[in-house]
C-alpha cells in the first residue's frame, strides 16, 4: 500500500470515527467487562450517544447490576417514564428472553437500562444513552 491509498485510509478512518467508535472486550472503571461500547457522534464531532454492552452468566449478579443502574438513574432522573419487568431473580430466570426495562425520555435525553435472559444462556446487560442538544451534559 502506497502513502496516498493510507492516507485515504486514515481520512475514512476518521471520518467514520467521527460518527461512531465502537471498543470492545474493554475493562471498566466497576472492573467488568464491557464486550461493546458504541460512542456516537453528530455532524460537528459532539458526543450525543452512548450504548455499553455487557454478557453475565448469573441470573442474580444481572438482576443486581439492573437494579444498581436503575436506583442510579432514580436519584438523578426521577420517575421513569417506562418499566419493563418484574423485580425477582427468579422471575427474570424462568424463561428466556425476560427483560426488565427502565426508561427516561426528557425533551432532549433518552436513558434507557434493560437485563435481558438469553436464549442460550446468560444475560445481556445494556445502558444507552442518547442527548440531542450541545447544552445537555453527556451522563457520567
Amino acid at each position: 500500500m502506497g502513502p496516498r491509498a493510507r492516507q485515504e485510509l486514515r481520512a475514512g478512518a476518521w471520518r467514520v470515527a467521527a460518527s461512531l467508535l465502537r471498543c470492545v472486550d474493554l475493562k471498566l472503571a466497576d472492573e467488568s467487562i464491557a464486550y461493546e461500547v458504541d460512542l456516537h457522534s453528530d455532524a460537528a464531532g459532539r458526543l450525543v450517544a452512548y450504548d455499553v454492552s455487557r454478557r453475565n452468566a448469573a441470573a442474580a449478579v444481572a438482576n443486581a447490576w439492573f437494579g444498581a443502574q436503575a436506583a442510579t438513574l432514580a436519584a438523578t432522573l426521577g420517575t421513569p417514564d417506562r418499566v419493563g419487568g418484574e423485580i425477582a431473580t427468579v422471575w427474570l430466570a424462568a424463561a428466556p428472553f425476560r427483560q426488565r426495562l427502565v426508561e427516561y425520555r426528557r425533551r432532549n435525553y433518552l436513558a434507557r437500562v434493560t437485563v435481558t435472559q438469553l436464549n442460550r444462556g446468560g444475560y445481556a446487560l445494556r445502558e444507552q444513552y442518547q442527548w440531542a442538544d450541545a447544552d445537555i451534559a453527556a451522563p457520567r
